[in-house]
């Protein structure tokens, strides 16, 4: 099987919706928009790899799974989204990312600083999908205003983006604190 088409050699590709033979520049500020879902799904993609090895209580450990992997699945449908196709996200996927972080938040005490990344394996991939899905919400937003001037966000595919870095800042510190290894704040000396 052939896995290129060898189209996008000249620096152009198209989306779902582009018309008839119609082609965008592969610099194209949707292209860093949908390089960046990518990214980040790997990057949680990562962090499931890691979650299915490390040491949390085996319900634990599945209900962290099951959520890194709706995670997965939601980004899959922002990408078809922004890629032109039918599929759009629901409000309903905002509301399981705030029931998430709710339910995640809740296993550990509440944090009153920064925190330094990095206390675990798992916490550091986390916070770098956090800082990741940050970089996304803001190309997300800038998408927005290029499409409609005036106006960023206000859908739910921008309210999931803000959530979900919401829900890695706490899964990342509900691991640190399951796997027993204590944050630092950062001492600004």
């Amino acid at each position: 099987m052939k896995y290129y088409t060898a189209k996008g050699d000249g620096g152009t590709t198209r989306l779902f919706n582009c018309p008839q033979g119609a082609r965008l520049s592969k610099g194209d500020i949707i292209f860093e928009v949908l390089g960046g879902v990518d990214e980040l799904n790997s990057f949680v993609g990562w962090c499931r790899a890691v979650a299915k090895r490390s040491s949390l209580q085996e319900a634990k450990r599945t209900k962290f799974l099951d959520t890194l992997l709706f995670i997965q699945e939601d980004l899959f449908i922002i990408q078809a989204e922004l890629g032109g196709g039918t599929t759009r996200l629901s409000e309903e996927k905002v509301r399981r990312l705030e029931d998430a972080i709710e339910r995640f938040s809740g296993g550990f005490p509440a944090i009153h600083s920064f925190v330094i990344p990095g206390a675990t394996e798992l916490g550091g991939l986390l916070d770098v999908s956090r800082a990741i899905a940050r970089r996304v919400e803001r190309l997300y937003i800038q998408t927005k205003k290029k499409v409609r001037p005036g106006k960023s966000g206000g859908t739910p595919t921008a309210a999931y983006l803000n959530r979900l870095s919401s829900l890695l800042y706490v899964l990342a510190r509900y691991a640190n604190y399951v796997h027993d290894v204590p944050e630092k704040a950062p001492s600004y000396k």
